[in-house]
């Protein structure tokens, strides 16, 4: 053992004698040293916030009218204060309404300068400040007499007053990008701990892939690469094998030699990075200190190929240049199946279902709208497809009117998506009837010459669902009615047909009738669901349960009882009732369950556990609840909550999407396209929807993904590094419920690719040994 252990000493000398090890030492030690200063700062600021502006365009409005003297009082006062170059763009932009666009950004910093104004307030434009409680002692005072905060406080208020319901009240704790103490960044609209998962999840993994993954795997390959060919030097093996030692075993000491050493560096560096990060940013993530051996496990694969050819070839330029060619053609097929996986097994996934009568609809996960026919067992696709489309709200029929009702994110030409703009869209459908199987005729009924552009959504719309014979939208200025007979007038806003850009103007906002209390602004994140029978909306709001109960109005409804979850900061959620029990599953603290009768207190369903939900609801027939986690497995809660199992169902972990239809049959999403209609009570398939593969998806699945699964994948343990980072939690900044509907990447085997790669390493050491031994030496 002893000879080994000499040989593998050897090995780690001889690569700590490179000057390219230094060197790279040296470089990861100032790179260190110069992120050392960045850094997190928490502190108080009273500027208003870009995702406080809850309604860009009436802000625009207000003021522009205020430049003509017809708005409020309160409002002119603001007006005038405001700093002179936003008064210029919004005149300009009133006189020529084809102007260009304000960013939130840019309003948000000039409604900013108006709170250092010393002589804001006076008694005539804000008669009813002094009756404020947060203004209480701030008004008594001229405003030079005031310090700076309480100044800004002031003025921040009035500036609310002004604007009612437009701009949020916003918290005056903020956090900042500092570097050695010296904010250089603007305050950003997050909390420090929604910031840490994105850190977590892209910045850092980004770090890691590319410092380490890339430069610091093939750096390792460069140092170690002449170990083996140095073997074959003039009296060199002579010398070794001179000893009572076997050639496999020389061979694998080598090779463990050049490991240990790269190991040595790679934990050096995590180590400093982890406490670095710890430290600086207060984030402990222990993931930094697993992805040492799995870097390390990287770093074996390529160092074994690099192994092979210096055997072979005897010299370290081929080895690298060999490694460097095997490297090509692993990311060639990695890459090429990433993009058809993307194209074939991402895009196409289903996300929602519905049925309208005899009707199948699906919602992809690019936002796509599709209706399925029968007669040729395809995917139809509907109603103006746009790649790379965000998610639709909807789609929603109206039996009243015939119609079908969606919303999209307003496109604009040559410039994406339109930040918070969402266009109503309707198709009449009188010839589709809801008793009788869809036929497609020579006239598609989804065809986009059926489609008719409506009013926008209100600003801040996070979720909208079908309320007796409209539309509901949960917004952050509270919920919002769409009145159908202004959807159909003519002076309603409309689209171009060709460019898809909605007219400036219109008389959007008569389109959208405010259900509940001005002064009840809900807070992202948010989800919403509504009872028919007992007619009450149960709304979750970043932590709270509101009901919304009706009042004698039919369209105005007022806040009932509340409750507290006690959630963590940013906690998204999903909400179902069935009238006499509300189910909250929330993607941080499991489900929970919640009496309607006295709300109150809420309890955890303890037989869910480590549950990230993507979609809840609430059976018609019998009251129970469907609940499909992220991971594609299916849990049915009873109708009173106490009782929670998985389903005993082959598809368990496959599904996308669930709905329960009036009979209480539930129809299962899986396997990208297909559909599966499950009955709980019988515990069997009733009917199966499986689409023909097309050109594409055949080439996917009998070609690339056989050959993908055969071929070493040292870039697929990037997975496993994702996992060790983040915890398996696949939020970002988390703001938004949609956020567990979207599927960020395929749910692959996280063994399958450790295996094989180790496979991989073995044989390549088989056969180098065998080569090593059929050498005459």
């Amino acid at each position: 053992m002893r000879p080994y252990l000499a040989i593998i000493y050897d090995s780690f000398i001889d690569a700590a004698r490179s000057r390219v090890l230094w060197v790279l030492l040296a470089s990861w030690t100032i790179v260190l040293a110069a992120i050392a200063p960045f850094g997190i700062i928490q502190g108080t600021t009273l500027d208003i916030q870009p995702d406080q502006i809850l309604a860009r365009q009436q802000l625009i409005d207000e003021l522009t009218a205020a430049s003509e003297g017809k708005a409020t009082a309160a409002q002119r006062a603001v007006w005038t204060a405001i700093e002179p170059s936003l008064q210029q763009q919004i005149v300009d932009r009133n006189k020529n309404r084809r102007g260009g666009r304000l960013p939130m950004g840019q309003l948000a910093s000039g409604l900013s300068s108006v709170l250092n104004e010393v002589d804001l307030y006076t008694e005539d434009a804000w008669p009813t400040a002094a009756n404020r409680q947060e203004l209480k002692g701030l008004l008594d005072q001229p405003g030079s007499q005031l310090s700076e905060q309480d100044l800004q406080r002031r003025n921040r208020r009035l500036v609310e007053l002004a604007f009612p319901g437009v701009i949020r009240s916003g918290d005056s704790s903020a956090i900042w990008i500092g570097y050695a103490g010296i904010k250089v960044s603007d305050p950003l609209p997050v909390s420090r701990k929604q910031i840490q998962p994105f850190f977590e999840g892209a910045i850092l993994m980004v770090i890691l892939k590319i410092g380490l993954g890339i430069i610091g795997v093939f750096v390792g390959i460069i140092v170690t690469s002449p170990m083996i060919p140095e073997l074959f030097q003039v009296g060199s093996m002579h010398l070794l094998l001179s000893k009572p030692i076997s050639r496999t075993w020389l061979l694998v000491s080598k090779f463990v030699g050049g490991t240990a050493f790269v190991a040595m560096n790679v934990s050096f560096l995590l180590l400093g990075f982890f406490l670095l990060v710890g430290l600086r940013l207060e984030i402990w993530n222990t993931g930094i200190l697993w992805c040492i051996p799995i870097f390390i496990f990287v770093f074996m694969i390529y160092y074994s190929v690099s192994v092979v050819a210096g055997l072979i070839w005897k010299n370290a330029i081929i080895s690298i240049a060999i490694v460097a060619l095997f490297w090509a053609f692993c990311t060639t097929i990695g890459i090429t199946r990433g993009v058809l996986q993307t194209i074939v097994a991402v895009l196409p996934e289903i996300v929602r279902i519905d049925r309208f009568g005899n009707t199948l609809v699906a919602v992809t996960n690019r936002g796509s709208l599709q209706m399925w026919n029968p007669t040729q067992s395809k995917w139809e696709v509907a109603f103006g497809d746009v790649l790379g489309e965000e998610s639709i709200l909807g789609p929603f029929w109206i039996e009243s009117e015939k119609s079908l009702y969606m919303g999209r994110p307003i496109r604009i030409p040559f410039g994406g998506l339109q930040s918070d703009g969402i266009r109503l869209q309707t198709a009449k459908l009188p010839e589709l009837d809801p008793e009788a199987p869809f036929k497609l005729d020579n006239t598609p009924l989804w065809s986009d010459k059926r489609i008719d552009s409506g009013p926008e959504f209100p600003p801040r719309t996070r979720r909208a669902i079908q309320w007796e014979d409209s539309l509901v939208a949960l917004t952050e200025r509270g919920l919002y009615a769409l009145d159908v007979d202004v959807a159909r007038d003519a002076d309603a806003k409309k689209s171009f047909s060709i460019l898809d850009l909605p007219l400036l103007g219109g008389k959007n906002v008569e389109a959208y009738k405010r259900m509940t209390p001005d002064d009840w602004l809900p807070e992202s994140p948010m989800d919403i669901c509504y009872v028919p029978g007992d007619r009450f909306f149960v709304v979750y709001s970043q932590g709270k349960l509101t009901r919304l109960d009706p009042t004698n109005q039919d369209d105005r409804f007022r806040l009932g009882p509340s409750i507290d979850l006690g959630l963590p900061e940013g906690s998204l959620a999903l909400v179902a009732c069935n009238g006499s029990v509300c189910v909250v599953a929330t993607n941080k603290q499991g489900v929970w369950r919640l009496d309607c009768n006295t709300w109150g207190p809420a309890t955890r369903i303890e037989t869910i556990q480590d549950c990230i939900p993507r979609s809840l609801v609430a059976s018609e027939n019998d009251g129970s609840f469907g609940l499909l986690s992220r991971d594609g497995s299916l849990w049915q809660i009873s109708s009173d909550g106490s009782q929670a199992s998985k389903l005993d169902m082959p598809l368990q972990g496959e599904c996308s999407a669930i709905m329960i239809d009036e009979s209480g049959k539930w129809w299962l999403a899986h396997h990208v396209n297909q559909i599966t209609c499950w009955d709980p009570i019988q515990q069997k398939s009733l009917e199966d929807i499986v689409p023909a593969l097309n050109y594409l998806e055949t080439i996917y699945y009998w070609l690339v993904q056989p050959l993908y699964w055969l071929n070493p994948k040292p870039a697929a343990v990037d997975t496993a590094i994702q996992r060790s980072l983040t915890r398996d939690d696949p939020m970002s900044l988390g703001r938004e419920t949609t956020e567990l509907q979207i599927v960020r990447s395929p749910r692959d085997d996280l063994w399958q690719p450790l295996w094989s790669n180790a496979i991989f390493i073995v044989c390549m050491l088989a056969v180098g040994s065998w080569y090593l031994h059929r050498q005459d030496l």
